[in-house]
């Protein structure tokens, strides 16, 4: 088996990122068996995280796991990994949407110290000052994601390395100035963002 990223120079003591991971269907196929779990389960092998992991079919489903999350119980969940169809400003559930508003509505000032992040195509293909005010909203240290349409296999791997940089780095800049220098030409590729304060 292959190492884990070497401690970069400057970061702190390693720590373990938990996950807590709300899932979409990506298929309308019973056949078919994407999911992020399989990668979650993997990390959580090697040590790199611990996690929670749901499947929603629905808005409401996805909106009842999420009130969940402010529980005292769940505190050390401050990774919020929220892995759905999108597109600009809303992610997709079957043939319903839920703008990034509503689920900002639902998480108001219950994010302090969190990370929210969208696997999700194209939602954050939206103007700045938008996602701040949903970050604002939310309390949150930071939102990320994608600008565009993305390959989930190619979003599978960044997450990885998302996740390991989140393993070493607390400070939401030297996470997003590590991937863009390690891994720039993908992170171009995806366009993927960082927004914080």
């Amino acid at each position: 088996m292959g190492r884990t990223l070497a401690k970069p120079a400057g970061a702190p003591r390693r720590v373990q990122p938990k996950v807590f991971c709300v899932e979409g269907e990506w298929s309308p196929r019973l056949t078919d068996q994407f999911s992020v779990l399989p990668l979650l389960v993997y990390l959580k092998g090697v040590g790199q995280i611990d996690f929670i992991h749901r499947q929603v079919e629905t808005v409401e489903g996805l909106l009842n796991v999420v009130r969940r999350w402010p529980q005292k119980q769940y505190t050390a969940y401050s990774l919020g990994y929220f892995g759905f169809h999108g597109e600009p400003g809303r992610l997709l559930l079957g043939r319903r949407s839920l703008e990034l508003e509503e689920l900002g509505e639902v998480l108001r000032g219950k994010c302090a110290g969190k990370v929210l992040y969208f696997g999700s195509c194209a939602l954050m293909d939206i103007p700045t000052r938008r996602i701040q005010r949903f970050r604002r909203l939310t309390g949150a240290r930071c939102v990320a994601g994608y600008r565009e349409d993305v390959d989930f296999f190619e979003s599978a791997a960044f997450d990885m390395l998302l996740l390991e940089a989140l393993t070493w780095y607390r400070r939401m800049d030297a996470v997003d100035n590590w991937l863009g220098s390690e891994y720039g030409q993908l992170v171009r590729r995806l366009s993927f963002r960082m927004y914080y304060g």
